[in-house]
């Protein structure tokens, strides 16, 4: 069940979602709060005007789902704002970005050497020219105005979670063995460990020093000596109890994570018929969800089942991300096995729609909506360190706006995703793509990137915005001869339309659909000109992110230096919030950078 956990710290009003057990005592579920709002100690948990007692289960004072906690903690200021913690408002940032990657940037390497070099790298991603435009910001906004810029942060970051995220479905998560799975690797291949006995690669005990050093069956036979202490080899290929007992563990609070309790009421009907299919399963629709099942029926701890729970694992915390399907987690079912419970979309996947005439009855205004949100989606998966790997129309699927006019595009599919920071690139080689989709260094056998990403968007986006189809009655060879080979693209640009309100699409959109496809991963556009691009060709006018801040303080201090000075001047989590921002910029997020500016405590 959930539980909302409301109080006020360091003058932030924070609330969390925590999913518990009725048995869960109280003290061990607030540890956890506090971890997740560092700068946080909770003194008292009151509920309908009790103080509870903290060494007492849920169970205990019959504390039911979606009740709501209030918690008094011994910073507790409701009314004074002269100090901005921005600890306090660590539980918006995981919010405000896809929360999987925080434990690279955060837990992990918590430290202010760690922050400083992340912000230079973020900021790197940015052209020159905005580069510099957004570190004069900055320094500006720093310069005598340090906690009044800080306070526009934080209630940027508090106004858009409220605004921009679906908080009902965000799941704060404890990384510490999820990153302990991931990062369990061999020392000589760095491909990760399985759990199955008959696997080439579960742990074997590699020396006589230790069992804590260990490699994987296959490379045991290949080295001389132990790669991590030099010692001597062990006689025999005996399994790691040591490694093996760390992946259990792991597993065990994965599977905790992957398969809410909620669930488990959720059946099929015998005989019901898949309204979706896919290549390995189908889809199925019970009550308000949509139920993806195995064709094949999985068994327990088997290799299916554990690529079944990756993709839970890796799509389930980014479901308060408007743009990107929500899953609710896991269930086992007797006929099917694992199986995935998403939200159930009432409309057809763009690759449908592009087919059937539903995107030819779109204006093309409605179809740039549409390219809005689908890039925002992606944006925000590569902000989270996670490729797509198959991203194609077939993976976007369409959701009927309320009102009734257009519909709300949400990024699907996550069964060959991977995080980047922990992915092993010999595992993800072997992973399948979309022929025509695939750009030609992942078609090469390189590794899937971002910008290969990128690639299958181009394509996705000619198709959207134009109707045209460019791999129609080609073979899955010839595709790859005239596109991936030989580097041709499509060459026209005229938009199929039944009322058309644009003839032929725009310069600017062409340009950067062109540059995003381009042969060499490099050269392609980010996903930021992208966005620019699609907000620009709605309106005209519009300003970009950087150039916006960079007017907004420009006049304050025309000498300010181009130089990363602030960086001494914040600690590391008013500057995590800051990299928050930088984030912001890179996607072209123009709904955040609006609500900063638009802050009260500008003066």
């Amino acid at each position: 069940m959930k539980i909302k956990f409301s109080g006020w710290s360091c003058s932030s009003n924070f609330c969390i979602v925590q999913e518990v057990h009725p048995n869960d005592i109280i003290e061990d579920v607030i540890l956890k709060i506090e971890q997740a709002i560092p700068c946080t100690r909770i003194t008292k948990v009151i509920h309908n005007g009790r103080k509870l007692n903290k060494t007492k289960s849920f169970a205990y004072y019959e504390i039911s789902n979606g009740t709501l906690i209030a918690v008094q903690t011994d910073t507790e200021d409701a009314t004074s704002r002269k100090t901005v913690c921005m600890g306090c408002s660590y539980h918006n940032l995981v919010l405000l970005s896809a929360n999987v990657a925080r434990v690279h940037e955060t837990r992990s390497q918590f430290s202010q050497e760690a922050t400083n070099a992340s912000i230079h790298q973020w900021i790197q991603k940015l052209n020159s020219n905005d580069q510099t435009k957004i570190i004069q910001f900055i320094n500006s906004a720093t310069d005598g105005h340090k906690t009044r810029f800080m306070v526009c942060i934080k209630d940027m970051f508090e106004a858009y979670v409220t605004k921009y995220r679906n908080t009902e479905y965000a799941n704060l998560i404890d990384f510490d063995y999820c990153e302990l799975l991931n990062e369990l690797r061999c020392p000589v291949c760095c491909t990760k460990f399985s759990l199955h006995s008959h696997s080439p690669i579960t742990p074997i005990q590699l020396c006589t020093i230790s069992d804590k050093h260990y490699t994987c069956h296959r490379c045991f036979n290949k080295v001389k000596c132990c790669p991590l202490c030099n010692g001597e080899l062990h006689a025999e290929a005996v399994t790691s109890k040591y490694a093996m007992n760390l992946l259990w563990t792991s597993k065990q609070k994965i599977e905790v994570y992957c398969l809410p309790t909620e669930l488990t009421n959720i059946d099929i009907k015998d005989n019901q018929r898949p309204f979706a299919h896919g290549a390995f399963c189908n889809v199925y629709k019970v009550e308000n969800y949509a139920l993806k099942c195995p064709r094949v029926p999985t068994l327990i701890d088997c290799d299916i089942e554990d690529a079944i729970i990756h993709e839970i694992f890796l799509s389930r915390p980014l479901s308060h991300i408007p743009n990107v399907l929500i899953v609710y987690g896991g269930i086992r079912l007797p006929t099917y096995g694992m199986s995935i419970v998403m939200e159930f979309v009432d409309g057809p996947s763009l690759a449908k729609a592009l087919y059937d005439g539903t995107i030819l009855n779109l204006t093309f205004e409605e179809r740039l909506d549409i390219a809005l949100g689908v890039c925002k989606g992606l944006g925000e998966l590569h902000l989270a360190g996670i490729v797509h790997r198959d991203f194609k129309p077939a993976n976007v699927l369409l959701k009927k706006v309320s009102n009734g006019h257009g519909y709300i595009p949400k990024i699907a599919d996550f069964g060959v995703s991977f995080l980047i920071q922990t992915a092993s690139a010999t595992a993800v080689q072997k992973l399948g793509g979309t022929v025509g989709y695939d750009a030609p260094e992942v078609a090469d056998g390189n590794t899937p990137s971002f910008q290969s990403d990128i690639y299958a968007l181009s394509f996705t986006l000619y198709e959207l915005l134009t109707v045209q189809h460019p791999f129609m009655g080609l073979k899955d060879t010839q595709i790859i001869t005239k596109y991936t080979i030989k580097g041709e693209r499509p060459k026209d640009w005229s938009i199929l339309a039944n009322n058309p309100t644009a003839n032929i699409l725009p310069g600017m959109l062409k340009d950067v659909i062109e540059k995003g496809w381009l042969p060499t991963s490099e050269d392609r556009a980010s996903i930021g000109e992208i966005i620019y691009a699609i907000r620009k060709t709605i309106s005209s006018d519009y300003k970009s992110c950087a150039r916006k801040l960079w007017e907004h303080f420009y006049y304050s201090n025309k000498n300010s230096s181009y130089q990363y000075d602030f960086i001494d001047k914040y600690n590391t989590f008013e500057l995590l919030a800051i990299q928050e921002i930088i984030k912001r910029l890179v996607i072209e997020d123009s709904e955040a950078v609006q609500l900063l500016l638009n802050n009260y405590a500008w003066g």
